[in-house]
């Protein structure tokens, strides 16, 4: 079986008024850094968004089409790019992707993958591991409405996932200046 890591670094950052989220630091090191190390087990690895210049593992950069129009857009895009049989999904602000990787990897339950549930009870459907043919497939089966992508709430419900309960560091993503500097982060 092999696994490809797939991070998620587009978007608007409108919380903070478009600064890239991807770049804040925490322990002086970029989130999207820190993903990327986390990953690094992982047969190859593919940021979806604009390249960065980060010092870490081999990546493949790529763009949605169009350009930041959200997580169902470049997961279809990550899916063309990679023949593993599993991926392994992180936003690119999470605030410890290295924690959340080791509660996705291990145990296979022959489901079509397994998603982060945070604290509050909320599944993160965006740090979770997805059986690669299956993702596929619910991506086909769900229908655009004009020019709008379905959500991915909608596509992963096609799915039979195991909900993993993890803590917060693991589920939780930096998306405003307030969970920045709660986590003693920097820009």
């Amino acid at each position: 079986m092999t696994t490809a890591g797939v991070i998620l670094a587009g978007g608007h950052a409108s919380r903070v008024g478009g600064v890239d989220k991807a770049m804040f630091r925490i322990d002086n090191v970029p989130l999207l850094t820190r993903a990327i190390t986390a990953l690094s087990s992982c047969s190859e690895i593919i940021v979806v968004g604009p390249t960065r210049d980060v010092a870490s593992a081999p990546s493949t950069w790529i763009v949605e089409d169009p350009p930041v129009s959200g997580p169902v857009a470049a997961l279809a895009a990550a899916l063309a790019h990679t023949s593993a049989d599993d991926i392994i999904v992180l936003p690119a602000d999470l605030a410890d992707a290295e924690e959340a990787v080791r509660h996705l990897t291990g145990h296979n339950d022959g489901t079509d993958g397994v998603v982060l549930v945070d604290p509050s009870g909320r599944a993160q459907w965006l740090t979770a591991r997805y059986r690669r043919s299956a993702l596929r497939q619910a991506l086909a089966a769900t229908p655009h409405s004009g020019d709008r992508a379905p959500s991915l709430r909608r596509v992963v419900s096609l799915l039979t996932l195991t909900e993993r309960p993890a803590p917060w560091r693991a589920t939780r993503d930096v998306d405003t200046w307030e969970d920045l500097q709660e986590l003693g982060g920097t820009t």
